[in-house]
């Protein structure tokens, strides 16, 4: 049984995927390595209305990207807040996707706080078919009526009814998770409210009930809904500040949470996503906090969560971050909103799939562009994850523009049976590149001599064994691939004890008689470390075998055992 690997590694990244191909009884290996190239967003749009380039305009805050008017395009809804402290007005916004790069809008408008606006996410709450918008509002204002949200229902064709059905929460509501947490078909909300998380019921049409608050302290930071015990019901985590935690919370499905994890970070978390950043199979969390840090957490899929020793720095403080597959090699990787001096920037770190993350790679945004959400999705469908960033100057989209250089494939030829000091060839020449050329080719042939390259190479060993040959091709982009075979290499008596059984069962007689003895004789002498007795008995059962080719033995049998023992003799 040959086994077959196929796994990319892009800047040290590795998944893995097994094909298994009958060939041998020895596992050997084939894989690609793609080696990545450089991450980039080089091309992006900015969306926006006059509201945002005012100048009492603070920008968007908000934003959540899902295809609202049914084209199959991702579109964009923002909150984004106008005025002076104390005063304030916030507005939401849709942009509906025209084509791979554009946007049209704001096709829907509209005022809908008197707060600063914080939160948005989407849903279908009144159980029509189309999504619907939820945004959530905060802070001590001069205006602001009392801390809510509301929910504006969609038709499907990326309108809204402005201004909506409005809900009351408690101090502070700014984040809005969303799902079916009581099992009774209606998408019900959490948001943070007054040092916790408050559960609001659906009851269907965009209105809810108020349901359990469960307290953390001073204020919540982020959000997030997931099932991390593979139940099929929905848990909540949360961040904290104040103490400054981590809180987890198994839902039983009829809308009653249970806390699982209370894991103290370090001070300042800001965000969180969740992902299966390990490939265990299990729900694990990121964390963001304001000392410029990105934090994995390790889910045991219990509920539980294991912060990992080792943190990453991005530049600056560290705001919300999102999960996404951005260099396509199958781990999640994580994109951080961050606002260093004299630039914001997206941070991107690229994820192992084995819990680790990479040194951030830094994508700026420009001078005074404070950034808040962020939101991943392929806007403009070509296989890459892009990015939404609100910004003070409207939602910046960048357009993932990265190209992924396929690796090579290598084909080492199939496996082989040889004697020992024959010279063993080997031929890569099928290994090919799908777009562009193999450069180098270089063989292992796993008898510890050195390594060959070159697409024609050679090698003779020394002794009897199986041995594993591993052809590694690198293409002009750095990617490389990997085959393997095996070479099984056979003792001369081992090929002379093979060679009576073959003759016993092919021939009768006194032939198979006469050829037995001589072939006997030469493994005896063999096993005494008789070399030249053993050629010569050898030699005798070369000149029979050529005596009755074509008589008692057929010309094609002779022929090819007395090229095989005449190997056996080079052998010797």
């Amino acid at each position: 049984m040959k086994k077959k690997w196929t796994f990319a590694i892009y800047g040290g990244i590795t998944a893995l995927l097994l094909m298994i191909v009958v060939k041998s009884s020895v596992a050997v290996v084939k894989s690609s390595i793609a080696m990545a190239p450089p991450l980039s967003f080089d091309r992006s749009i900015l969306l926006a209305d006059d509201r945002h380039t005012s100048s009492t305009g603070h920008g968007g805050f908000s934003l959540i990207a899902a295809d609202f008017n049914t084209d199959g395009r991702p579109d964009i809804a923002a909150s984004f807040t106008v005025g002076r402290w104390p005063y304030f007005d916030s507005f939401y916004d849709v942009f509906l996707a025209t084509g791979a790069d554009s946007f049209s809008g704001p096709v829907s408008t509209g005022k809908i706080s008197d707060c600063y606006g914080y939160g948005a996410n989407t849903a279908d709450f009144n159980g029509d078919g189309n999504l619907d918008l939820v945004f959530v509002f905060g802070g001590s204002t001069a205006e602001c009526g009392g801390y809510y949200g509301t929910v504006l229902l969609g038709d499907g064709a990326g309108n809204f009814d402005w201004p909506g059905h409005i809900f009351y929460g408690g101090n502070s509501v700014s984040r809005a998770g969303v799902g079916d947490f009581n099992g009774d078909g209606k998408i019900d909300l959490v948001t943070d409210d007054d040092g916790g998380i408050l559960i609001s019921w659906g009851k269907g049409d965009g209105t809810f009930t108020t349901g359990p608050h469960l307290h953390c302290g001073y204020d919540v930071g982020d959000i997030a809904v997931l099932d991390f015990d593979n139940n099929g019901k929905l848990d909540i985590v949360h961040t904290c500040y104040s103490p400054d935690v981590v809180r987890a919370y198994s839902g039983n499905g009829s809308g009653a949470f249970s806390m699982t994890a209370d894991i103290t970070m370090l001070e300042d978390l800001v965000g969180i996503s969740v992902g299966d950043f390990n490939t265990d199979g299990k729900m694990d969390l990121a964390t963001s906090d304001y000392k410029g840090q990105v934090t994995l957490l390790i889910g045991n899929g219990f509920g539980d969560f294991f912060p990992q020793p080792s943190v990453t720095a991005v530049e600056g403080q560290a705001g919300n971050l999102v999960a996404a597959d951005f260099d396509k090699d199958g781990n999640l990787d994580i994109a951080v909103t961050n606002w260093p001096n004299p630039n914001a920037v997206v941070s991107v770190l690229l994820g192992d799939g084995l819990g680790h993350l990479s040194a951030p790679l830094f994508f700026p945004l420009g001078p005074d562009t404070w950034l808040t959400y962020i939101q991943a999705i392929d806007f403009d469908n070509d296989g890459s994850i892009d990015l939404a960033v609100g910004t003070y100057k409207g939602v910046m989209i960048l357009f993932n523009t990265s190209v992924t250089n396929q690796p090579p494939v290598a084909e080492a030829g199939p496996d082989k049976t040889f004697l020992v000091k024959e010279t063993v060839p080997f031929d890569g020449s099928s290994s090919n590149d799908p777009d562009g050329d193999i450069d180098i080719y270089s063989w292992d042939f796993g008898d510890g001599s050195p390594a060959a390259t070159g697409t024609l190479v050679s090698n003779a060993y020394a002794q009897p064994g199986q041995f594993t040959v591993t052809l590694t091709v690198t293409d002009n982009a750095g990617a490389t691939a990997i085959d393997q075979l095996l070479v099984v290499v056979k003792a001369p008596t081992t090929a002379v004890s093979d060679l009576i059984t073959e003759v016993k069962s092919s021939l009768v007689g006194e032939i198979q008689n006469s050829l037995g003895a001589k072939l006997d004789s030469a493994l005896e002498a063999l096993n005494k470390k008789n070399g030249p007795a053993a050629v010569n008995k050898l030699k005798a059962f070369i000149n029979e075998v050529e005596a009755q080719k074509g008589k008692k033995i057929p010309a094609d049998v002779a022929g090819q055992w007395i090229a095989l023992v005449s190997r056996i003799i080079a052998s010797i």
